[in-house]
């Protein structure tokens, strides 16, 4: 059930609207996809276009080996703005405000209790544990915004205004398939806003072929299900998740309302191969201390995607990946041979792994 107090969505775009914001403000949450817009209203609200590379300053947690969070945050806030009314420092990184990183979380802490006019200090992460020290005092010199999943109503909004924008209507019927069919209100789900966002527009790509660019198309119930019903790369990822995560029920659970043919088995298969080898070479340009922007850029690999990958990617030492990666494919091995059915090979690697 969906708590029905004023969803975070509503609250910052009242926030937003008065034009006043507090100098401190955490956005975490399910949904990085809204703390990501939240992200860019607020600059939007505060930054000067021209001036965005000068007077805003991005902070990743992961990105830092020479120096502290804490001193790397105090000394972005303590810059003026040049062109613009207000600094925006945006800190990325859950550690802060869930692992034990004792001092450097009380200095930026006692900080924010006098933080310059001048800046504005977002906080995005996707867990926070409100009963550590920061948490509590953004809440207190702050706002706190938790972005957990929309509500029917302003879920049925998004996708109608991302189809409405590339001149596409949606009928009751497509609309209830998208919002029930993909799963987003199932409690162990981990589809969001970013993979409603990329089915939307692969349903737009597959109506389109059939209509004229000037003409207003509509969405059949058939391509949403098959968009919803393919979407089997971002299963894999789940599916990875589970086993990393040792949560073999899931991933039990998972594979059978994905795989419907052995067809599938290959797929999901071949997938597994390529997310387990982009997951080894992530771990290995950690272990080197290879930074996230750079170990994207090598591996060619969209920023989404790098976060999916990469909490599993540190799980697991090097080793590990390469022995799971040896027995899917020596499992691949007896498929092709005919020695193992799609679906049991898959509950085999769910057994071993």
């Amino acid at each position: 059930m969906w708590q029905q107090k004023e969803h975070a969505y509503r609250r910052i775009q009242s926030a937003l609207a008065s034009g006043k914001l507090p100098g401190v403000i955490l956005f975490y949450g399910r949904e990085q996809y809204l703390v990501d817009w939240a992200v860019g209203r607020a600059i939007s609200l505060y930054i000067n276009p021209v001036a965005k590379t000068m007077d805003c300053t991005f902070i990743d947690e992961d990105d830092l080996t020479d120096v502290s969070l804490s001193d790397a945050v105090i000394a972005a806030s303590e810059t003026l703005p040049l062109f613009s009314e207000k600094r925006l420092v945006v800190v990325r990184g859950s550690k802060v405000f869930t692992g034990d990183v004792g001092k450097d979380a009380d200095k930026i802490a006692e900080y924010i209790l006098d933080i310059p006019d001048t800046t504005l200090l977002i906080f995005k992460a996707f867990d926070v544990n409100l009963k550590k020290k920061l948490p509590a005092a953004i809440s207190k010199c702050g706002s706190v915004y938790e972005f957990d999943g929309l509500p029917r109503e302003d879920l049925s909004s998004f996708v109608a205004k991302r189809f409405k924008a590339n001149k596409f209507d949606v009928s009751r019927d497509v609309m209830r398939i998208i919002i029930e069919e993909t799963g987003y209100y199932n409690r162990d789900s981990d589809y969001d806003l970013y993979a409603l966002s990329n089915d939307i527009t692969k349903m737009i790509a597959l109506a389109r072929a059939d209509i004229d660019d000037s003409t207003t198309g509509v969405v059949s119930a058939e391509i949403a299900r098959e968009t919803i019903e393919g979407d089997i790369e971002s299963s894999s990822i789940d599916f990875i998740n589970y086993l990393c995560a040792g949560e073999k029920n899931k991933a039990f659970k998972l594979l059978n309302s994905i795989l419907d043919e052995d067809n599938d088995a290959y797929r999901l298969i071949g997938l597994m191969v390529s997310q387990f080898e982009l997951m080894l070479g992530i771990r290995e340009m950690l272990d080197k201390k290879v930074i996230p922007s750079v170990i994207q850029s090598k591996l060619g690999l969209q920023k989404w995607r790098y976060d999916k990958l990469r909490p599993f990617a540190a799980r697991k030492s090097r080793q590990e990946i390469r022995d799971i990666l040896k027995k899917i494919y020596e499992i691949d091995r007896n498929i092709k041979t005919g020695n193992l059915t799609g679906k049991l090979a898959m509950e085999m690697i769910i057994a071993e792994v």
